[in-house]
């Protein structure tokens, strides 16, 4: 198996004074596991759809996070 990135995930964090814009990467390794990783805003920044579409792909993420945990954890409750 060759190495190769799975998923890329949007995230804003921040707190008293600080601000900041990350892109976790997940990467799938030649013997099968992942690993994440972060890049930094100033990083991505030049990529083109990273910059355009971050906040979008935040926001869906979010989203899909919020219903595949609920719905998940829901499942795993009504089989205890």
């Amino acid at each position: 198996m060759e190495k190769r990135i799975v998923a890329v995930r949007p995230e804003t964090c921040s707190g008293p004074g600080w601000f900041n814009q990350v892109l976790w990467v997940y990467e799938r390794q030649e013997d099968g596991s992942i690993i994440e990783y972060g890049v930094q805003q100033e990083d991505w920044l030049t990529w083109p759809a990273a910059s355009v579409m971050f906040s979008a792909a935040e926001a869906i993420s979010e989203q899909l996070v919020h219903e595949a945990s609920s719905k998940l954890l829901e499942e795993e409750e009504e089989e205890d």
